[in-house]
C-alpha cells in the first residue's frame, strides 16, 4: 500500500460506531489495493493510522484478500522492535466483512499537523526523498541501517517484508520505520512474484535475499536521485558524489542488488554490518585530527608532570643553584610553576632523620644526670 498518496476523501468507512474497537475513523489518508489508512482517533494512544482492509466481491480477488490478512496477522505478533511500526491492536468487524489494523501514527509532512485532520499527510521516506532529490551520505548510511536492522528482526523469526521501497517507509518520532506488512510472509512459503516493479528482485521474491535487493534499491534512490529502473546511471548532481566513500556506499549496493542472488549478501544482517563497518569508518575518521590533538595535549601536560615526582623534588629542594640549572624546553617552562612549588616540602628521608635525632634527644634527656650541653659539672 503507497502510503504517500493522501486522497480527496474524507467520509469514514461506512461501518458501525464501534467496529473498530476503542479508534473512531476520522478521514482517509492513503489508500491500496486492498484497503484503505483512515487517521483516527484512539485512547491513550491518542491519534492513530486505521488501516481496513474490506472483503472483495469479486471472488478472484479473495486469495490477495486472504493474504493480506495473512501478513497483518503474522506480523501483529511479531515482538516490537526499532524500524518496524508497531501494531497497537487488530480485529475483525461483524460478519467478517472486513478486518482492521491499528498502528502507531507517522509524522506530518511540514506544515501538517495530527491535530488537523485536513493537514495531515504521513511523511515518508519517498516524500522526503522527492524534495531533496538526494540525501545526504551520512542520512543514507542511518537510514539504511535501521531498516536493514529491521529486516534483521524479521528474517530472525523467518519471516519477509516482500514490499520494501520508500513510500512504504514512514518518519515515526523521526525515526525511519518499516510499514505495510500486508506481503509479510513466512520464508518457508513465501515464493510467489509480489512486490513493486523496480523494488522487486528479479527471480521470485521467497528468500531474505529478496528484502535485501528491495532495501538496496530504496538506498539507491535515495543516495543517487535516481529512480530504481535508472539503476547503472551517473547519480544527480544533488547526490553526495564529493564524499570520498559515496563511491564505497555504491559499491554495497552493487553487492546488495546483484541481478544473481548468490552474488548478494545472504541476509540484512549481513548487508547491515557492511553499512555499520562504513558508518563507523567515517566517524573514525572525523574523530582522527581530535585525537591526535588529545594526544599532544596529554603528552604536553605529562612530561612537566615528571618534574613533580617526589624523588626530582629531593633533588631540587637540595641545592637551588641545581634546581636553577634545569632547563625547561618550551613549552614546559610555561607550565613549570603548576607542577613545581618554589619552596618544595623537605625530601621524605630528611623528615624522617630529623624525627630519629629529636627522640634521641628526648630519650637522653630523661636519663639521670644528663645534660643539655653535654659538660662535666
Amino acid at each position: 500500500m503507497q502510503m504517500d498518496s493522501a486522497t480527496t476523501t474524507t467520509s469514514p468507512p461506512a461501518f458501525p460506531a464501534g467496529a473498530f474497537g476503542p479508534w473512531r475513523p476520522l478521514r482517509e489518508i492513503g489508500r491500496g489495493a486492498h484497503g484503505s489508512v483512515f487517521l483516527a482517533d484512539g485512547p491513550g494512544e491518542g491519534r492513530v493510522a486505521l488501516k481496513v482492509c474490506r472483503r472483495p466481491d469479486d471472488p478472484a480477488r479473495m486469495t490477495e484478500w486472504e493474504r493480506e490478512k495473512r501478513g497483518w496477522s503474522l506480523y501483529a505478533n511479531l515482538p516490537a522492535a526499532p524500524g518496524l511500526v508497531r501494531v497497537l491492536g487488530t480485529g475483525e468487524t461483524d460478519g467478517e466483512s472486513a478486518f482492521w489494523v491499528a498502528m502507531e501514527l507517522a509524522d506530518p509532512e511540514p506544515g501538517g499537523s495530527a491535530d488537523d485532520p485536513g493537514s495531515y499527510r504521513p511523511l515518508t521516506l519517498a516524500s522526503v526523498a522527492a524534495a531533496e532529490v538526494a540525501l545526504p551520505l551520512g542520512r543514507c548510511l542511518a537510514i539504511g541501517e535501521r531498516l536493514a536492522a529491521a529486516l534483521e528482526h524479521l528474517q530472525r523469526h523467518h519471516l519477509l517484508h516482500r514490499d520494501v521501497k520508500p513510500g512504504n517507509v514512514l518518519f515515526v518520532r523521526g525515526q525511519p520505520t518499516i510499514a505495510d506488512a500486508g506481503l509479510v510472509a513466512d520464508d518457508r512459503e513465501a515464493a510467489s512474484l509480489v512486490g513493486t516493479p523496480g523494488y522487486e528482485p528479479p527471480e521470485h521474491h521467497g528468500t531474505p535475499q529478496g528484502d535485501v535487493f528491495s532495501l538496496g534499491r530504496t538506498l539507491w534512490r535515495i543516495g543517487t536521485g535516481r529512480a530504481p529502473e535508472e539503476a547503472g546511471f551517473a547519480p544527480c548532481a544533488e547526490a553526495d558524489t564529493s564524499d570520498p566513500d559515496f563511491w564505497r556506499f555504491l559499491a554495497i549496493l552493487g553487492k546488495a542488488t546483484s541481478p544473481v542472488p548468490g552474488r548478494r549478501y545472504r541476509s540484512a544482517k549481513a548487508f547491515r554490518k557492511d553499512l555499520a563497518r562504513l558508518r563507523r569508518h567515517r566517524l573514525s575518521a572525523r574523530l582522527r585530527p581530535i585525537r591526535v590533538l588529545a594526544a599532544v595535549a596529554a603528552l604536553a601536560l605529562a612530561v612537566p608532570a615528571v618534574w613533580n615526582f617526589p624523588v626530582f623534588r629531593v633533588i631540587m629542594g637540595e641545592d637551588e643553584a641545581m634546581r636553577a640549572a634545569i632547563v625547561w624546553p618550551f613549552p614546559y617552562r610555561m607550565l613549570k610553576p603548576l607542577f613545581v612549588s618554589r619552596n618544595p616540602p623537605p625530601p621524605p628521608w630528611k623528615q624522617a632523620l630529623d624525627d630519629m635525632n629529636e627522640s634521641l634527644r628526648k630519650t637522653l634527656s630523661e636519663l639521670p644526670g644528663h645534660r643539655d650541653d653535654h659538660r662535666k659539672p
